[in-house]
C-alpha cells in the first residue's frame, strides 16, 4: 500500500508549482506556448543575464551592458563553425557529439533557454547543457525528439534556462538517432551578455 502524503508534503508542492519553483526538465514545442509566454522566457533569461553581470561586476549598471542573442562563432565556436551559421559536423548515431566546449571571455555571461533543428530528417534527440571541464557538472539533459511531432523544425523551450558566468566553460553535447554525414544546422536560443565597449557584433555588421 503507497504511503499517504502528508499535508505539510501538499502543501509545499503546490506552492512549488504555483510559484514556478518545481524541479523539473522538460522542453516544450513553440506551438504549445502563448505568445506572451514566450515573451516573458525571452526576457527572463535577458534578465538572468544582466543580473549574472551586474553581481559579479562584470559591468557596473545597465546602461553599460549589451545583452544579445547568441552568435555561434563569435561566442561559443560551436559546430562546424560556418562563419556565424549554426551547423554541426558530421554525426554518427547513438554517439554524443560535442558541439560547444569553450571557455567564455572574462567580459561575458550566458543563458540557453532553448533549440531549434531546421531538417527535413530531424536528427537530435538529446541536448545536454553543461558546464566545467569536460562538462563534468550537468544542468540539464533534454530529450527533444517529441518536437517533432509539432511538426515545427522542431524548435522549443526548455523547462529552465541555464546560466554561465564569465570564465566559466560551456559544454554542450548532442545525441543523434541517425548518422548524417553533412551535419544538421542546429542552434541555440540564449543571449550572451557583455560591456557595451566590448560587444562583438556579427561578421556582416
Amino acid at each position: 500500500m503507497a504511503a499517504a502524503v502528508s499535508p505539510e508534503i501538499r502543501q509545499l508542492v503546490q506552492a512549488l508549482i504555483a510559484s514556478g519553483a518545481l524541479p523539473l526538465i522538460d522542453v516544450y514545442a513553440i506551438s504549445e506556448l502563448p505568445d506572451q509566454t514566450r515573451n516573458n522566457w525571452r526576457r527572463e533569461a535577458a534578465g538572468a543575464v544582466l543580473e549574472r553581470m551586474l553581481t559579479l561586476k562584470v559591468v557596473g549598471t545597465p546602461e553599460e551592458a549589451i545583452i544579445h542573442m547568441i552568435y555561434p562563432d563569435a561566442d561559443l565556436n560551436a559546430g562546424a563553425v560556418a562563419y556565424e551559421q549554426w551547423l554541426t559536423a558530421a554525426l554518427v548515431a547513438a554517439t554524443a557529439y560535442t558541439f560547444v566546449n569553450l571557455t567564455l571571455a572574462v567580459h561575458k555571461c550566458l543563458a540557453i533557454y532553448g533549440c531549434w533543428e531546421n531538417d527535413a530528417n530531424p536528427t537530435i534527440t538529446e541536448v545536454r547543457l553543461a558546464k566545467g571541464p569536460g562538462g563534468r557538472n550537468t544542468l540539464g539533459t533534454f530529450n527533444v525528439q517529441r518536437l517533432r511531432t509539432k511538426l515545427e523544425g522542431p524548435e522549443g523551450y526548455f523547462s529552465t534556462i541555464s546560466l554561465w558566468d564569465r570564465a566559466e566553460t560551456i559544454f554542450v553535447s548532442l545525441m543523434p538517432n541517425i548518422t548524417n554525414a553533412a551535419g544538421v544546422e542546429f542552434g541555440l536560443f540564449g543571449y550572451v551578455g557583455e560591456p557595451v565597449s566590448e560587444q562583438v557584433a556579427g561578421p556582416i555588421l
